[in-house]
């Protein structure tokens, strides 16, 4: 799944798709896999949902043919686009895995609590102490992450 895509501003479906496709080829270049957006499947943009009012683009849905996993694996290419974040001209795009409705849940329930247990911690060490850690989701568990040491 790609989030943050601008969506196409073309008259037919077909100039969309392939615009989307010649800006996922950017991403993937970006994050230097160039090569693994041509082995392309499928690619659908998912309709927002009426009730909702956002300014987002709609995610898009990327299918990647088995054989183009034989020398890179998904979280390789997940990781790589974390690059992303630096990027001038993909800074709001980010690439994660398709969800279940129930990891969905999941995640939501992981994301509250562990925002909670930072709220807490950041009211009990108040202004005067600095926070050696803080609450992350790792493995689909809430944990403590270790923070950097930063030189002044």
């Amino acid at each position: 799944m790609l989030f943050g895509v601008p969506a196409s501003k073309a008259a037919t479906t077909e100039l969309q798709t392939k615009e989307d496709k010649e800006t996922i080829n950017a991403i993937f270049t970006e994050i230097g896999y160039p090569g693994e957006a041509s082995s392309m499947v499928s690619l659908t943009r998912l309709k927002l949902n009426p009730s909702k009012t956002t300014t987002n683009p709609p995610p898009l849905r990327m299918t990647l043919a088995d054989f183009a996993f034989n020398y890179v694996t998904i979280e390789e290419i997940l990781c790589a686009a974390r690059k992303l974040k630096e990027s001038e001209k993909f800074k709001k795009v980010f690439i994660n895995r398709d969800l279940t409705t129930v990891e969905i849940v999941q995640l939501k329930q992981l994301i509250a609590t562990r925002n909670d247990l930072n709220k807490k911690l950041e009211a009990s060490n108040g202004t005067s102490s600095i926070a050696t850690y803080r609450y992350g989701i790792r493995n689909d568990r809430v944990v403590k992450v270790a923070l950097e040491k930063r030189l002044n």
